[in-house]
């Protein structure tokens, strides 16, 4: 292996650990609260390492952001690309979300608590790349229209919307009541009853379960 080749690599593993170092320490004590050096102490690396591969602590959250958020997108489009009934990829959508938050409680605490509370989140390639995972959830819902099980007035964007919103909501409220070990009975319990919930308020003919 080549020195080019080893030294991309160990850039990629020296930015996974610091994120990961800075997931924690945001979890732990809030953007506001956390310090560069907090991070660094965590990743087990000297300070100005940080400062190697992030140029300041707003930079390491915006990363969390679109690491993560790229992630969800991929799966959406995973999701999409299975062609299975629009119901069962809300489902799957779900249950991803989910499940992200039972194996990284701190991560998801970050996703919600304090990344838009930076200004440089609010920049239009952030809004952009927020706005593609809703794009993708609006498609499963007119997909849904199209088929003829899901309402055809229903504002499909709308839709999408207070269906992720319900699911961060849910997660806010395992956050807020400090639930950092959830089971998966717990998550595939929420699963089905939140997306039975959505379900049957898009649904033309709800059925009882």
């Amino acid at each position: 292996m080549n020195k080019k080749n080893t030294n991309s690599e160990d850039s990629i593993d020296k930015t996974k650990v610091i994120l990961d170092a800075a997931i924690q320490v945001f979890a732990d004590k809030g953007y506001f609260g956390a310090r560069v050096s907090d991070i660094a102490k965590e990743a087990g690396i000297a300070y100005g390492l940080v400062y190697h591969y992030f140029n300041s602590k707003e930079e390491l959250l915006i990363s969390i952001f679109k690491t993560r958020w790229t992630n969800f997108i991929d799966v959406l489009e995973y999701i999409i690309a299975s062609e299975e009934e629009p119901q069962e990829m809300i489902r799957k959508m779900i249950s991803f979300l989910f499940n992200s938050y039972k194996n990284n409680p701190s991560m998801i605490e970050v996703m919600i608590m304090d990344v838009a509370k930076t200004s440089r989140f609010f920049n239009d390639e952030n809004i952009r790349h927020f706005k593609d995972a809703f794009r993708l959830i609006t498609k499963i819902v007119k997909m849904g229209q199209e088929k003829g099980v899901f309402h055809q007035q229903t504002d499909a964007t709308f839709a999408a919307y207070a269906i992720y919103g319900s699911v961060e909501r849910i997660m806010l409220h395992w956050i807020l009541d400090d639930m950092k070990s959830i089971s998966q009975d717990e998550i595939n319990n929420a699963t089905d009853m939140l997306t039975t919930t959505l379900l049957n308020g898009l649904a033309i003919c709800p059925k009882n379960s």
